[in-house]
């Protein structure tokens, strides 16, 4: 506003200037006006740029924020189902536990100084090529999950610190699914905390969700599926987690327990997708 106001009194002079009579005194004046003036000019058009910049970020601010209330998540309600082919009568749900770990898209460092590259874990996921979800070798999922460990202990606030995010689900019932696939039904034994940074499903863009599941006391657990049902706003949005059927009657019988991952492309929920 103030260099407008400047631009005007300057133009206005060299104007007047044109109707005076010759002198000398006027050929000194013009030129150093016209050079206040290119002056004047060159800010003019810089705080231009920068107010649209400026408008330009309170724009995409407004657009991130009404993206994040139009897909938050309810955490609570989300509803993860793992899916087994063995007997119905051997299984118990209490003995079906799922840990989940987020991982945020930036590199994770480790508590000895070193770094996950997220970005080459990304490379190396199989993408669907219906639905654009990358598939984590199961190898990769179980070096993500531990990498954090020192003497086979994880520390949870270590890996908080780093911009991880825990969830830890437990059965609770068993239901009837689909041919001779039984689910168990999980509930939620540990919610996000109030500071979380995965409030919203424009925080999932670019993530890695790895998840380990465990069948407990059950024998010889025979996991065909681990299904997550997201909450939100926006309705429910499913992640299906790959899992490698073990055939507990073959030579090569399940140790318990199976590590799964996902790759969340980036922007895969942007409103403008």
């Amino acid at each position: 506003m103030f260099i407008s106001i400047l631009l005007t009194i300057v133009s206005t002079v060299l104007l007047m200037l044109q109707f005076i009579d010759r002198s000398q005194r006027k050929w000194y004046i013009a030129p150093a006006l016209s050079v206040i003036l290119l002056g004047l000019s060159v800010c003019s058009i810089w705080e231009q740029n920068k107010y649209q910049e400026e408008q330009n970020k309170r724009q995409q601010f407004s657009i991130a924020s009404l993206e994040k209330m139009g897909t938050r998540i309810n955490w609570k309600n989300t509803e993860v189902s793992v899916g087994l082919l063995n007997d119905p009568q051997s299984i118990a749900a209490q003995s079906v536990s799922v840990q989940m770990k987020i991982l945020p898209p930036e590199i994770l460092h480790l508590p000895n100084n070193g770094a996950l590259d997220l970005k080459a874990i990304k490379n190396s996921c199989l993408p669907d090529p219906v639905n654009g979800i990358g598939y984590l070798p199961s190898h990769e999922a179980e070096n993500i999950f531990n990498a954090f460990a020192r003497d086979g202990v994880t520390s949870f606030d270590q890996e908080a610190k780093s911009g991880i995010m825990h969830l830890i689900y437990s059965g609770r019932s068993v239901r009837a699914g689909t041919r001779d696939n039984d689910l168990v039904q999980m509930g939620l034994d540990l919610l996000p905390n109030a500071r979380s940074r995965f409030t919203s499903l424009s925080d999932l863009n670019g993530v890695i969700l790895i998840a380990l599941v465990q069948g407990g006391s059950i024998q010889n657990p025979w996991f065909s599926s681990l299904s997550m049902q997201l909450a939100t706003a926006q309705g429910e949005q499913r992640f299906d987690f790959p899992i490698h059927i073990w055939d507990p009657h073959s030579r090569h019988s399940t140790v318990g327990s199976q590590y799964v991952g996902i790759c969340v492309p980036q922007e895969y929920f942007d409103v403008n997708r």
